[in-house]
C-alpha cells in the first residue's frame, strides 16, 4: 500500500449531523500526522465535548492494539457551528514500513464516524511474537499515538 495522495474532504452528502474527512499522512524524521476534519452538518452548533475514539486493523481485518492518549495542551472542545468545521491533529511514531501493523484507521466523535485505508505505518505488526522487543527504526514504541485539539 502506497500513501494516498490527496485529502479526503468531509461532505454533507447524505447526513444532516456530522461529517468526518481526512488530510493526508505527513511524514517527518520518525512521526506521522494526520489531519482529521469534523464538519458540522446541522442546523445547530454543536460541541465535541466528548473525546474521539479510534479503531486500527490491517486491511485483512485483524485489530491493531494502539493506544490514544490526549496531547498535553490540547484545547478545549471546540464548538462547531452549523457548516463549520473543527480539527483533530493525530500524531505517531512511524513503525518504518506500510504493511507493518495498521492500515485501516477508524475515527468516531459525536456519533459521526469516518474510516481510511492508507500507509500509516502505525502500531506493530499482528505477526510479532513479542511486541515489546519490536521497535521501529527510531528505537521508540510505535503503538502509542497521540491526539487534540489544536488551539484557534
Amino acid at each position: 500500500m502506497t500513501h494516498r495522495e490527496s485529502a479526503i474532504p468531509a461532505s454533507c452528502d447524505g447526513t444532516s449531523q456530522l461529517a468526518i474527512g481526512f488530510g493526508i499522512v505527513d511524514a517527518a524524521t520518525g512521526s506521522r500526522y494526520l489531519g482529521v476534519e469534523v464538519l458540522n452538518c446541522s442546523d445547530a452548533p454543536v460541541t465535541l465535548s466528548e473525546p474521539p475514539t479510534f479503531a486500527t486493523e490491517t486491511l485483512d481485518g485483524v485489530e491493531i492494539d494502539v493506544e490514544w492518549e490526549a496531547s498535553p495542551g490540547s484545547a478545549s472542545a471546540p464548538t462547531i457551528g452549523p457548516n463549520e468545521s473543527a480539527t483533530i491533529e493525530l500524531s505517531w511514531q512511524s513503525n518504518g514500513r506500510c504493511e507493518r501493523g495498521a492500515q485501516v484507521l477508524e475515527v468516531t466523535i459525536a456519533g459521526a464516524s469516518g474510516r481510511v485505508e492508507d500507509c500509516l505505518q502505525l502500531g506493530n505488526d499482528p505477526g510479532w511474537d513479542d511486541p515489546a522487543t519490536a521497535s521501529d527504526a527510531y528505537g521508540t514504541d510505535p503503538t502509542t499515538a497521540s491526539w487534540r485539539y489544536p488551539a484557534n
